[in-house]
Parts: structure tokens; C-alpha cells; sequence
């Protein structure tokens, strides 16, 4: 089936959105993916660009990266290029970010016959690649990868790894040599199995915020996790919400006041939550629900100059799955 990509954009804070913008074209399929693997987005003006995974023919998930771009702010869309796809395996949880200046790409991949993290930069708003390169050999099948610039062209990466099941860092000041931090959070938790749960990751200047999740029986929930030295040295994990808070994202707004989102599932009912830090992660609030529903998931918060917008999906709403902006549901084609 045809599965359309389309782009939205709001100029008020979400309050209204553009008419939807298809970006992929109908013979790039969607790889059927799991939550939290979606299609990601950086914005360098009005230059746009957009990875995702397309599906290989005759294959039931997985494929290799494919971008679009867009040159007027997502009104039109055009096929864009990627780091060079392997020939075997499939490259998927891609995931972007820019500092304005360079174009910063990870993913999982396995080409090699197992999952392993790969990374490659564009230093040309992604018109060209540099050659992709492995940074983990063995990571988990299918959590979602994080990636965020540091100071002076530096950049760090979030995973979860194989053993333990931790989520891990990884920190680089030119994307050639790594310094691999270790677990976040030394929980140790050792497990064979994938937990489907990625991680949050924001950063400012050298400072790094973490939120990560972990299923150690004595240790089991979602914790804030930072470093104020480019993860020379952490803070003590601080848990947030109740043992089932997971599937969390982080954002800070203009005033400096960290927000963490999350959502929750109860027996009958789920919500979405929020906690807000304004000393840099320190003290977290007491979490304020902002959504509840039989199905709501998956949230994602952004900081714009209009305030702060929490995204999340409502299972419930049009017999499908719907992204909810703030309460409201996007624009679909």
C-alpha cells in the first residue's frame, strides 16, 4: 500500500498549520517500523531535510535510509542522498540533528550480521556524506537512537546497548575519534531481550541532559541522568513518575526551564506527563498530567518562541493512530 510522508509547519506555536506537504515519493514505500522509529526531521532555515527507512521490495520491515529536501521551508519536496547504503542488512532508528553548520546522522545497522551503531556527517546541508562508520559493534535490535551537537562541533550520541541493556553515550569533537562514556546512569541491567524503549537527549553547549529508562527489578522506571562537562562527570540518577513512566523526550524553553515528557499506562487508561526543572535538572516538579486516554503514547516536546508544544499519538481518535499537538490533532492529507 502507498503510505504518504507529509510535512506540516506552524508559524504560532500550533495554534494553526500549513496545508500537508507529501515528502516521499509513492514508489518510496515506508518500512513498517516499530514505535519509535520514525522519520526525522532538521531544520537549517528554509532548508529541510527528512530520513526515514524505505522498505526493500519484497521484504517485510527494515530496507536502507532515504532522504527528501526541501529548499522553501516544506512546501516542495525533492529525493535527497544519504551515506552510501550496504548492499546486505538493513540501516534503521535513524536519527539527526545540526548546529547550524554540520548535518549529523546515526542509526542502527546490520550489515555486519548483527545491530551495530553507524555514523556519518554532511558538512554541505545534505547534499554529500561523508563515508558512514561504525561506533558500536553490538547494540540493542530496537530501541531508539538520540544525537545532539555539543560545543565547538561537537556531538554526542545515545543507545542502547547489548550488554548490559543500558542506555549508553558516546561524545565526539570532530566525528572521527569517539570517547565512549559507558552506560547512563550505571544501572547494569542485564537482560536478553529487546525493551522497544529509547532514551531523551538535550544538550546546551557542554551541558548534557539524559532521560533514561531501565527494567532493573530494584531499579525499574525512567531517570534523569546529566553532566554539566560533556559527561566527564554525572549527576546521581533522579527517578521521574511512577515504575511504568517510559518513552520519554526533553526539551528546554527560552527561559532556560527544562521540560521531560512521558507517558504512562495504567490497566484501563494511559496518560502523558510533564515534569519541569529550572536549575538545570537538579529538582524536577511534582509531573502534571497534560493528556489521558485509553491509548495515548509515545510524547515529544519542543521548545519554539511561542512556548513549549507537546506532541504525543492517540490510538484512539479517527480508528487510527493520530499525532496530537497540545490536545489538537495534526493535519493529515
Amino acid at each position: 500500500a502507498d503510505i504518504a510522508l507529509s510535512h506540516v509547519r506552524s508559524a504560532d506555536g500550533g495554534s494553526s498549520w500549513s496545508k500537508p506537504a507529501r515528502v516521499n515519493r509513492p514508489s518510496d514505500r515506508l518500512s513498517a517500523h516499530h514505535p519509535g522509529e520514525n522519520p526525522q526531521i532538521v531544520a537549517m532555515g528554509d532548508r529541510l531535510i527528512v530520513v526515514w527507512t524505505q522498505q526493500r521490495p519484497g521484504a517485510h520491515r527494515g530496507g536502507v535510509l532515504a532522504t527528501a529536501v526541501s529548499d522553501d521551508g516544506g512546501a516542495t519536496w525533492k529525493a535527497g542522498n544519504t551515506p552510501a547504503p550496504p548492499k546486505v542488512g538493513s540501516q534503521t532508528f535513524a536519527e539527526f540533528a545540526t548546529d547550524g553548520q554540520t548535518v549529523h546522522m546515526a542509526w542502527l545497522d546490520s550489515r555486519e550480521g548483527r545491530q551495530g551503531l553507524r555514523y556519518a556527517r554532511s558538512s554541505d546541508r545534505g547534499e554529500t556524506w561523508s563515508a558512514d562508520r561504525p561506533l558500536a559493534p553490538r547494540t540493542c535490535d530496537c530501541c531508539w537512537n538520540s544525537l545532539a551537537p555539543l560545543a565547538e562541533g561537537g556531538v554526542a550520541v545515545m543507545y542502547r546497548g547489548d550488554e548490559p541493556r543500558d542506555m549508553m553515550l558516546l561524545t565526539s569533537r570532530s566525528g572521527d575519534t569517539w570517547r565512549n562514556h559507558g552506560s547512563i546512569g550505571q544501572f547494569n541491567w542485564q537482560v536478553r531481550g529487546c525493551p522497544h524503549v529509547g532514551g531523551a537527549l538535550f544538550t546546551q553547549g557542554n551541558a548534557i541532559h539524559t532521560l533514561a529508562w531501565n527494567g532493573k527489578d530494584e531499579l525499574f522506571g525512567l531517570y534523569y541522568v546529566g553532566s554539566t562537562d560533556a559527561g566527564n562527570t554525572w549527576s546521581r540518577p533522579r527517578k521521574l513518575g511512577y515504575d511504568d513512566a517510559r518513552n520519554a523526550d526533553l526539551a528546554m524553553s527560552l527561559s532556560g526551564e527544562l521540560h521531560a515528557v512521558w507517558d504512562e499506562s495504567g490497566t484501563r487508561s494511559s496518560s502523558i506527563e510533564r515534569a519541569r526543572s529550572t536549575d538545570g535538572g537538579q529538582n524536577w516538579s511534582a509531573p502534571e498530567r497534560i493528556a489521558a486516554g485509553a491509548d495515548v503514547s509515545y510524547p515529544r516536546v519542543a521548545a519554539t518562541r511561542h512556548g513549549v508544544a507537546v506532541f504525543w499519538i492517540d490510538g484512539s481518535v479517527r480508528r487510527g493512530a493520530s499525532i496530537m499537538v497540545n490536545g489538537k490533532p495534526l493535519p493529515t492529507l
